[in-house]
C-alpha cells in the first residue's frame, strides 16, 4: 500500500470530536501579480526577511488589515502580490488562504516574529518560504543567539534523495555543525556531545566550521566544509528569550535550512499548544491545518490542501516520545502503514517531518503556536 502523509491518513483513522467543514468560499480569487521589482511597502504590513526552498533570498509582507501579501524574490528580481483571506473555522482558524488561477495557497504568521507560507514567490521551484521579521535589529542579541541548534535541510533534493539534517552550535563569532544523517538512522536516535567542536566530535564526512557576524536583519556566514570546500552564505535569526529560529541559505538550487535552538528543558508537556502549520511533501503537495499536541503527548491533526475532499480531521495513532536530542519528538507507526513522525517545538515555533519504514522522506511542515 502506498505510505501515508499528512493529507491522506486521516482516511484511515477515526474522526476527533471536530467538525468538518466544505471549502467553497475560503479565499480571494485574485491571481497574484508578477512584476520585476518590488512593491510599495504597506504601512500596516509586517515585513520579513528569509529564504525559500529553492535556496532563494526573499523578503516579504503580510498586511492583515488589508488582507494583502506581496513578495520579492531578490535571487530571481521577481515580485508577487495578491489578497489572503484569514480562516476562522476552528479546523483552520489563523491560516491565511489565497485561491489563484485555479490554485490554493496558504500562509501562517506569528506576529512581528516569524512567517511561513508557500504564495506564490517569484519561483515556481519554491515550495516553502520561512521569514523572521525584518524589523528585529539581532546586534545586541548575540548572547540569546549563542547555543546549539537541530536543523532540517530544505530543498527540490527531497524529491530524489535521503533528507539531510544535523546539528550545529553557535559561538560567539563561530558556527560548527555536523551532518549527523541523511535517513539512514532517524533522527534523535543519535547521541551528540555538545557543544561541537573538534576535541568531543569527530568531524568526518560532510562536517563543517565557519564564521559569523550580524549586519541589521541579516547575518552573515563564512562556511567551510570538511572537504575544503567553502561559500558565503546568508542566514536569519528571531531570538527571544531562550527560543531562537535560524536560518540559513545555501544559494540558488542548493536549498535553505530551518534551525531551531535546542532546549535541554523541553518536554511534551509545556509544548502541549494548538499550531497552526504549512506542509509540503514529495509528491508536490501543498497544504495547511493545525497540530493540537495534548500533556500525554497525543496528538490530534487537521489538514486541507483547498479541496473539500481533502479536509480532514484525525486524532494519531500512538504519543510523542523524547529522543536522544532534547525538544525532538518521535512517534512512530502513527497511521498504522509504518510512517514516522518527528517533531521539533522551540518556544512558539515548530517543524516536523515524516519518514516511511525504509527512511525515505514523505513530507515536512512548519508553523507556529496558535
Amino acid at each position: 500500500m502506498k505510505n501515508l502523509t499528512f493529507k491522506k491518513w486521516a482516511m484511515l483513522l477515526s474522526l476527533s470530536t471536530f467538525v468538518l467543514f466544505s471549502c467553497s468560499d475560503d479565499g480571494g480569487d485574485d491571481k497574484p501579480t508578477t512584476t520585476s521589482s518590488p512593491s510599495t511597502p504597506a504601512s500596516t504590513a509586517n515585513r520579513y526577511s528569509g529564504s525559500a526552498s529553492y535556496g532563494d533570498l526573499i523578503t516579504f509582507q503580510l498586511d492583515k488589515q488589508n488582507s494583502r501579501f506581496s513578495i520579492f524574490n531578490e535571487t530571481t528580481n521577481q515580485s508577487e502580490s495578491g489578497t489572503f483571506t484569514t480562516r476562522t473555522d476552528s479546523l483552520f482558524s489563523g491560516v491565511y488562504q489565497v485561491i489563484a488561477a485555479g490554485d490554493t495557497f496558504f500562509g501562517i504568521e506569528l506576529d512581528d516574529k516569524i512567517a511561513v507560507a508557500n504564495f506564490p514567490s517569484g519561483n515556481n521551484q519554491n515550495d516553502i518560504v520561512f521569514g523572521v521579521s525584518s524589523e528585529i535589529d539581532n546586534t545586541g542579541k548575540i548572547n540569546q543567539m549563542v547555543g546549539d541548534y537541530v536543523y532540517v535541510r530544505l530543498g527540490n533534493y527531497l524529491k530524489t534523495d535521503k533528507m539531510e539534517w544535523g546539528v550545529f552550535t553557535l559561538g560567539q563569532d563561530s558556527l560548527w555543525g555536523v551532518v549527523v544523517d541523511e535517513g539512514n538512522n532517524d533522527p534523535g536516535d543519535t547521541t551528540i556531545n555538545r557543544p561541537l567542536n573538534y576535541s568531543n566530535n569527530d568531524f568526518t564526512n560532510r562536517s563543517f566550521d565557519g564564521k559569523w557576524t550580524v549586519t541589521n536583519d541579516r547575518i552573515a556566514i563564512e562556511y567551510e566544509g570538511i572537504d575544503g570546500m567553502s561559500s558565503n552564505i546568508t542566514g536569519y535569526a528571531y531570538a527571544a528569550g531562550t527560543t531562537s529560529v535560524f536560518l540559513m541559505d545555501f544559494g540558488t538550487g542548493k536549498g535553505s535550512a530551518i534551525a531551531y535552538k535546542i532546549d535541554d528543558n523541553s518536554s511534551v508537556s509545556n509544548i502541549s499548544a494548538v499550531y497552526k502549520y504549512i506542509s509540503f511533501d514529495q509528491e508536490g503537495d501543498k497544504g495547511a491545518g493545525h497540530l493540537t499536541i495534548y500533556t500525554d503527548g497525543t496528538v490530534d491533526v487537521t489538514f486541507t490542501d483547498g479541496a473539500a475532499d481533502n479536509t480532514y480531521s484525525a486524532s494519531l495513532n500512538g504519543s510523542l516520545t523524547s529522543t536522544n536530542i532534547p525538544n525532538v519528538y518521535y512517534m512512530g507507526n502513527f497511521d498504522n502503514d509504518g510512517n514516522e513522525l518527528y517533531l521539533v517545538a522551540a518556544g512558539e515555533a515548530l517543524m516536523f517531518y515524516i519518514f516511511d519504514a525504509n527512511g525515505n522522506f514523505k513530507e515536512y511542515g512548519a508553523g507556529s503556536e496558535m
